[in-house]
């Protein structure tokens, strides 16, 4: 019986695309790798598994690509990967060792310690953060809601913004939230409504309507966290009109023909 093997996903991405030596978030790997995703649908069994299998499965066609033509020593019984110059291939006997394509580690066979420090296995530039820092090196989740730091932060996100007292109005290229903060914590998120389309090609498009908000579920009590929901948030609704933009475009121009 063929003998199933894990593969642990982060840890094939901390070598081809990381240092080998530090982890790769999960929602870092996701804007690495251009797969769209929703921000507050993060952490939920459902969603997750659907955007891991988004992100193995372009990382292992693309890796695929890129080392079609490589190949490493690989233990049969270990399932451990080495370059032809690694020192413990002398040390295996050869009816030990397989011709495997790089592209294995998605299969779950790993290199060996010492290989996997090699630059050869990266073939992905991310970018890699640590920590969520300004242009200072400030870590931007830690800073408390003052005013200063409050324009820190939006700026950081593109976002105009102004201050009442605890309540900060925030407008996006797409709509306009209301934050409301206590003791230095987010307690309420508003968000400005909708109402249905009088549109005559779907009955389900929805379009700004100024007069009021509702409340919106919160994602976090911190406010970078905040602000980070409504980027992703808006950010997806701009690609989403903008496609019921052609669309609408198209069934115009079928009436028009028809």
């Amino acid at each position: 019986m063929c003998k199933h093997r894990v593969v642990v996903l982060q840890d094939v991405l901390a070598v081809i695309a990381g240092s080998g030596q530090g982890k790769i978030r999960f929602e870092h790997a996701l804007q690495c790798a251009e797969i769209e995703y929703e921000l507050n649908y993060l952490h939920h069994s459902k969603h997750d598994a659907n955007y891991l299998y988004q992100l193995f499965t372009k990382c292992y066609s693309q890796y695929f690509k890129l080392t079609r033509e490589e190949y490493c020593d690989t233990n049969i019984f270990s399932g451990k990967m080495h370059f032809a110059k690694c020192r413990y291939v002398r040390k295996f006997q050869p009816e030990v060792i397989l011709l495997k394509p790089k592209s294995s580690i998605f299969m779950g066979y790993t290199p060996c310690k010492v290989c996997a420090c090699q630059v050869e296995w990266k073939r992905f530039d991310w970018i890699v953060l640590t920590n969520i820092q300004g242009k200072n090196g400030i870590n931007l989740r830690n800073l408390y809601p003052t005013e200063k730091n409050i324009e820190i932060l939006c700026k950081y996100f593109h976002m105009s913004y102004s201050i009442c007292d605890e309540i900060v109005f925030i407008r996006t290229d797409f709509a306009r939230w209301i934050i409301y903060l206590s003791e230095g914590k987010v307690s309420k998120l508003l968000h400005e409504n909708y109402k249905p389309s009088k549109s005559e090609y779907s009955k389900k498009q929805k379009k700004k309507c100024m007069e009021g908000y509702h409340k919106q579920k919160l994602p976090s009590q911190n406010l970078y966290e905040v602000l980070r929901y409504i980027d992703s948030h808006d950010s997806s609704m701009v690609k989403r009109m903008a496609k019921k933009s052609r669309l609408e475009h198209l069934f115009e121009q079928v009436e028009q023909e028809a």
